[in-house]
């Protein structure tokens, strides 16, 4: 029997993906296919104090999202060369759940932007891979601060980790 992956959370496509580039405007690199926010954690590890006494030290922890892109088009394929390489602040509407708009934000990532024929595929996929960083706190977000499309209600939303912060809202 397969074995559920618990260290990522599945993106439901359809939905547009919005990077802001250091000039501080949003684009809207397209639609989502599919894609995943993976969360890997390395091993903790032993170490030995003073005295023979030892403790362990959580590993260090890596978080990344990997999209697939929806279109292939002149327009997406030329974005690829606008964020690749580059950081800065990711949005994703991500529908909804429990009867609450998702909606995920992340303060600061570096895209990694590559077109691929997938397994002999006619149109080609282009997969943007973005490392997020790790903030000093848990992740904060003013709705003003979103792209104009945002689903998010008046005032601030802080996640709970210091990664990426998901903004849940009551459909009306």
């Amino acid at each position: 029997m397969p074995t559920k992956d618990v260290n990522r959370i599945r993106i439901n496509g359809g939905f547009n993906f919005w990077f802001k580039l250091p000039s501080g405007s949003w684009v809207d690199f397209g639609k989502i296919a599919a894609g995943y926010i993976f969360e890997d954690t390395d091993e903790s590890i032993g170490i030995k104090l003073a005295g023979g006494e030892t403790t362990e030290q959580a590993g260090s922890k890596l978080v990344k999202l990997t999209i697939e892109m929806a279109q292939t088009d002149k327009e997406a394929v030329d974005y690829k060369y606008t964020i690749h390489n580059k950081s800065g602040e990711v949005y994703f509407y991500d529908g909804v759940a429990n009867n609450k708009h998702q909606e995920y934000y992340i303060t600061l990532a570096k895209a990694n932007v590559s077109i691929n024929k997938v397994d002999g595929a006619t149109p080609q996929v282009i997969k943007v891979e973005l490392i997020v960083a790790k903030q000093t706190a848990n992740v904060s977000v003013a709705d003003t601060a979103l792209p104009t499309v945002h689903f998010a209600a008046a005032g601030t939303v802080t996640g709970v980790n210091p990664y990426y912060v998901v903004i849940e809202t009551a459909v009306a």
